[in-house]
């Protein structure tokens, strides 16, 4: 099997090692030569206009006051962070591969409103002490305007306090509170698309009431603890049984003794909440075990996944809240069209639709345009207070390739609820996953309070 970090790494973790020398030893915000050395993101969209949605006013149009820190009059830094290196390397290289084809599109149509747009993204790792650190030099040195990371939830009393634009993945419950006002979460959470994946099983008439169901969970960055009781619920309002809840993190060497207890607890599903379910997928593998039913959830989504777990990934479970390359299971638009032709164009080594089909990569396209939207609307002057309130204003947008975001409120941050739910299929080395189900959200919303429960959730476990 090829190594699936090579390509990304060729095309994405040399130039962004640039950046991160130059901005770090001059102490300075990267000069527009040294953001094209580092991570040339020529991106984008034509951006004279933001795309058509219910709350989006021209803000700060009329140019009076100056711009924020990043923004030049010919160009505007963004800053990222997320891991681009080791294991998860590759999960990085989708995401900001996504971004920086999205920001070369717009640049190749003018820019916005006549300014072109850069990234310089630094590797954190998935270490959350480096995040961090990352996006204290992002702002502090580089003088970005806005970020895009990762897993950034230790960031996030940072870039509230400083009221920076922050997009993340969005998997825990931090993204959603209301207690983080510029956090916008772009992927998907994982109480959402757990309680869909249950869903989907009850549409595809695979879930089997009485069923004996074990949970697997990531301590590490992607630390989804908080969630597994209402996880369990679920399962519990659903018809079957949790016997068991099990830490086990990606770097963890060997998964052997956990799927043998597994065995021995005779469950039916193995629900993976966490990156941990790469090692276990493998060490079942070894011992040609099983779940009587199956296994799967938002870990093992993503099409990086599948080529590391290699044959042993046919059968695995998936999600996805964007639309398959063939449109699917919406229909193919126009929109999918300009999204395949910008990744085959500025970042060739992600243009087959394993990387394509993935949620990272779609999600952080979607991410990108958000944000050239938001400094759209705002005509010659941008500003952070500018682009929060316009993304605090978004309502049910649809970006064309996704089902669309229904509210980034404070009050009311929604991610993308809305999936689809598939399984894994090896052809030869060559993963694929397609839509068994249509789009699906949680049967339990109205019981956790309605649309707006994430941030409800959220309020919850880690206050308002």
């Amino acid at each position: 099997m090829d190594d699936p970090q090579s390509g990304l790494r060729l095309g994405l973790t040399t130039l962004i090692v640039v950046v991160v020398l130059i901005s770090g030893a001059c102490g300075t915000r990267a000069s527009s030569d040294a953001g094209r050395s580092g991570k040339p993101t020529r991106t984008g969209q034509s951006g004279t206009q933001p795309d058509s949605a219910d709350t989006t006013e021209p803000i700060g149009g009329s140019g009076a006051g100056a711009s924020d820190q990043g923004v030049t009059d010919t160009e505007i830094l963004i800053g990222a962070s997320g891991p681009l290196s080791g294991l998860a390397g590759p999960l990085g290289g989708e995401a900001f591969g996504a971004v920086d084809s999205y920001f070369k599109s717009v640049n190749a149509k003018g820019g916005v409103n006549g300014r072109k747009l850069h990234l310089a993204a630094r590797d954190d790792y998935l270490q959350p002490v480096q995040t961090l650190t990352n996006a204290r030099q992002l702002n502090e040195q580089d003088h970005v305007l806005a970020l895009i990371l990762g897993f950034g939830d230790s960031t996030a009393d940072y870039v509230a306090r400083h009221e920076i634009p922050t997009m993340m993945f969005g998997l825990s419950p931090v993204p959603y509170a209301s207690k983080y006002p510029t956090v916008y979460p772009l992927v998907g959470n994982a109480l959402s698309w757990g309680h869909a994946l249950i869903a989907g099983l009850k549409t595809t008439s695979v879930f089997k009431p009485g069923m004996r169901v074990a949970i697997l969970y990531d301590t590490d960055d992607l630390y989804t603890g908080p969630y597994l009781d209402s996880i369990a619920e679920g399962w519990k309002l659903a018809g079957a049984r949790v016997v068991s809840r099990d830490p086990f993190n990606l770097g963890e060497p060997d998964c052997t003794a956990l799927v043998l207890k597994m065995r021995q607890l005779a469950i039916d599903w193995w629900d993976f909440q966490g990156l941990g379910a790469v090692p276990c997928l493998q060490a079942a593998g070894r011992q040609d075990y099983q779940p009587k039913v199956g296994w799967g959830s938002w870990a093992t989504s993503m099409g990086l996944v599948a080529q590391l777990v290699g044959p042993d990934i046919d059968g695995v479970w998936g999600e996805s809240q964007g639309d398959s390359v063939s449109g699917a299971p919406r229909t193919l638009t126009s929109a999918h069209e300009d999204y395949k032709e910008a990744i085959r164009r500025y970042h060739p080594e992600l243009a087959s639709s394993l990387h394509m089909e993935s949620p990272v990569t779609i999600g952080y396209w979607i991410g990108a345009k958000l944000l050239v939207d938001a400094i759209a609307a705002q005509g010659k002057t941008v500003t952070r207070g500018g682009m929060n309130k316009w993304l605090q204003g978004v309502r049910k947008r649809d970006t064309g390739i996704g089902m669309p975001i229904e509210s980034l409120a404070p009050d009311c941050k929604t991610g993308s609820q809305a999936v689809w739910v598939g399984r894994w299929k090896w052809d030869g080395g060559n993963p694929s996953k397609t839509p068994e189900t249509g789009y699906l959200t949680s049967p339990y919303r109205e019981r956790y309070g309605g649309r707006c429960y994430l941030t409800l959730i959220a309020e919850q476990l880690i206050g308002g």
